[in-house]
């Protein structure tokens, strides 16, 4: 739904597109009053997010998908991204539905990371933190914008160029 000239809701289904005009609307609380929810407690202390997203009941996500393992197993996931003294920082805060299942997912994470450091991304994989506490899987970022920015510039340019090698 287009819910301003600057603003699109997106959800999962109808219903959630509907409650979520209707806080905007100020027809009901908004996450302001909700502290016990995930995205409430990911936003605490944080200064004008440029991206935040939530999801519940991810196992409900992919129902006959037998790939989507992660989600099967998880309960919930929280992103939140914000800009404060030139560094980009973003926070993904997932919860599984056990012990067992935080532990395989925070093993995938960790190996998509060391991965990523062997393709010359060091800095940038080293300012990433992941921590778990039980069920719960915390991954968070702080990072220079404009390194950043020219990292993607970099990556994008570079592969303009090797899809017009190919051509």
């Amino acid at each position: 739904a287009f819910a301003a000239d600057d603003l699109i809701v997106i959800a999962q289904n109808e219903q959630a597109v509907i409650e979520t005009l209707d806080v905007l609307a100020g027809k009901t609380a908004s996450l302001a009053t909700q502290t016990d929810s995930a995205l409430y407690k990911l936003c605490q202390g944080r200064d004008n997010p440029i991206f935040m997203a939530a999801a519940v009941e991810l196992s409900q996500l992919a129902p006959d998908n037998e790939q989507a393992a992660i989600l099967k197993n998880s309960n919930l996931i929280a992103v939140l991204a914000a800009e404060k003294d030139g560094n980009l920082t973003a926070k993904l805060h997932l919860e599984a539905k056990d012990e067992q299942s935080a532990i395989q997912v925070e093993q995938i994470a960790r190996g998509l990371l060391a991965f990523a450091a062997m393709q010359n991304n060091g800095p940038l994989v080293q300012s990433v933190v992941l921590t778990r506490d039980k069920n719960a899987l915390e991954c968070s970022l702080s990072y220079p914008s404009a390194d950043l920015f020219e990292l993607f510039k970099s990556d994008i340019h570079n592969n303009i160029d090797i899809e017009v090698l190919s051509v």
